[in-house]
């Protein structure tokens, strides 16, 4: 007999009786399976402690259902995808982080004193705030589509787990194909896109309605978009 998910999830979280877990820690000391389970938890828990920097709070809100159900999943083949995916929503999900099991306390660092069970509070509405991370090692052209202001594009160049693109306004639609991802305004609002790009990047285009405005190819970077003094490439949009 193999430890289920949500004893697994559980003691990675710290959240099992102190009977249980010594139960569990004899049982994964016996049963390589189990143990594997366990690092590749403990591994995706990482994966998306590394990539909450790219979240800002606050972000939309999501389904606390939705997003419980497809936390952790069965599958460890699933396991970056779906930190990936949680990547996308984890800072606005503070209603969901208290469901059994969650891997959200721990990673987004807030208490649960006030939170039991599986009850989540309805918090007020926020602004919008949704993004992707791409890997490093593939070319990415990024394109910018129907895009006004108010607001700006902002490119930075700090270091990160992969090209990281966010946009802080609602209504806008990510869109993929190969090596190519399409960022659409589907109503009119008001916010900034933001896009790092670290140096080791293996390259990033950078189309603005059109218009190519950035690329950097091997760490070489040509530009349209003014530069500050701390190396941010900003434009305001029209």
């Amino acid at each position: 007999m193999h430890l289920d998910q949500e004893t697994l999830s559980r003691l990675v979280d710290g959240e099992l009786p102190d009977d249980e877990v010594r139960w569990a820690e004899i049982h994964l000391a016996e049963c390589t399976a189990c143990s594997a389970r366990k690092g590749d938890l403990v591994a995706t828990d990482d994966l998306v402690s590394s990539l909450l920097p790219y979240a800002d709070d606050p972000t939309p809100h999501v389904d606390p259902a939705e997003l419980i159900r497809r936390a952790r999943p069965a599958a460890p083949r699933r396991l970056q995808r779906w930190a990936a995916a949680l990547i996308l929503t984890a800072a606005g999900a503070g209603a969901a982080y208290a469901a059994p099991g969650s891997p959200l306390p721990a990673l987004l660092g807030r208490g649960d004193d006030q939170r039991t069970g599986t009850e989540f509070r309805q918090e007020e509405p926020e602004p919008s705030s949704s993004g992707l991370v791409l890997p490093l090692d593939q070319p990415l052209t990024v394109r910018l589509e129907g895009i006004t202001g108010p607001g700006a594009l902002i490119v930075t160049t700090g270091t990160g787990p992969g090209i990281a693109i966010e946009s802080t306004r609602a209504g806008v639609s990510f869109e993929s194909e190969a090596g190519v991802i399409t960022v659409s305004q589907q109503q009119a609002s008001a916010g900034d896109f933001r896009l790092n790009v670290p140096p080791e990047a293996s390259s990033a285009r950078i189309v603005l309605n059109g218009r190519e405005v950035w690329r950097m190819i091997g760490g070489s970077i040509e530009t349209t978009l003014p530069e500050s003094p701390d190396g941010t490439y900003r434009e305001e949009l029209p």
